[in-house]
């Protein structure tokens, strides 16, 4: 299994909101199966400046993109490092998908929201 796999404005929209994304990150991980098997798995984690501007594993990213409007030779330094400590946090705590989360999603699938 890879490390993360990391997007600067992906083209994927917010799953909640709709919104452009600043980021996301492919995490890999692995999924056990009631059988006891366990597979290698990947899960894809965004960042939404809406969305999760009250998560606190956002907060240097978010303030970052405040105040400069991109990444550029000057601010690559501070972008790297909260991006880096954005990505330590999501792979250390990779989120789970639970069987409510599925049928949520089956629902906003079924109502035209996906």
């Amino acid at each position: 299994m890879t490390g993360p796999r990391i997007e600067l404005r992906p083209c994927l929209p917010c799953q909640l909101c709709g919104g452009e994304l600043l980021l996301a990150v492919r995490v890999p991980m692995q999924v056990d199966w009631t059988g006891g098997q366990s597979i290698a798995s990947y899960r894809t984690v965004t960042l939404c400046p809406r969305c999760h501007r009250s998560d606190a594993a956002t907060q240097g990213v978010l303030a970052f993109f405040a105040v400069h409007e991109r990444i550029t030779h000057e601010t690559v330094h501070g972008a790297g490092a909260v991006i880096r400590e954005w990505i330590e946090r999501v792979t250390t705590n990779p989120p789970t998908y639970t069987d409510d989360d599925l049928e949520e999603d089956i629902r906003r699938w079924e109502d035209g929201d996906i």
